[in-house]
């Protein structure tokens, strides 16, 4: 595997990514670091809530500590991290549109094999956002009127029937649906780990 001083775009989603769990330590420090919450032993809700969805994407029984967290979220929490997951979101269309664009100046040069494990890692980063806003939305205490829930991207249906698109076509923000349910956001996600899992698997690379 060549790694050419013109391909920078791929070659990133090849090292390791600061990926949602990263993400949500960040602001896990952050908060930590500004609130007098656990001077006085208080629980931090938020900080349960970000423990919780660290672990839940590898354990779906997790989603009960996810519940229990959220139930306990503060409005002022629950809108904070519907930032940071949105934040988290336009990451992944980002970096999605930006391997498009090296495809494209790298025509018949590129290495397609890292342009599609880029396309993937965007992918999921979306798909991750998506699963933690529809989570806030269902679970948090008034969050179906906080948290809107995001745009289903257009090409969901094909792409979760045919595999092999998924690391060929980049998503189409949405425009017509939303996600409404936690277990179809769910296994959208799933769907991207499997194919991710399998694509790096070609050369060896987890």
């Amino acid at each position: 595997m060549s790694l050419r001083p013109a391909e920078p775009c791929p070659a990133a989603a090849l090292r390791p990514t600061r990926s949602l769990a990263a993400v949500l330590a960040a602001g896990q420090q952050r908060q930590e670091a500004g609130t007098a919450l656990s001077l006085f032993g208080k629980p931090d809700y938020k900080k349960k809530f970000r423990e919780a969805l660290m672990e839940v994407e590898d354990r779906p029984k997790k989603e009960a500590d996810v519940k229990k967290a959220a139930a306990k979220l503060t409005k002022e929490q629950i809108e904070e991290l519907e930032t940071e997951f949105k934040t988290y979101e336009e990451r992944g269309w980002k970096e999605m549109a930006d391997n498009t664009a090296w495809e494209k100046k790298m025509g018949q040069d590129r290495d397609s094999w890292k342009g599609y494990v880029a396309r993937l890692v965007a992918q999921r980063k979306v798909l991750r956002a998506h699963y933690a806003l529809v989570l806030l939305h269902t679970l948090a205490p008034d969050g179906d009127d906080i948290v809107e829930l995001p745009m289903r991207p257009d090409d969901m249906g094909a792409m979760y029937h045919a595999l092999t698109r998924w690391a060929t076509l980049d998503f189409t923000r949405g425009t017509t649906m939303r996600w409404t349910k936690i277990r179809d956001v769910r296994d959208h996600l799933d769907q991207v780990n499997d194919v991710l899992r399998r694509k790096r698997r070609e050369r060896g690379a987890m």
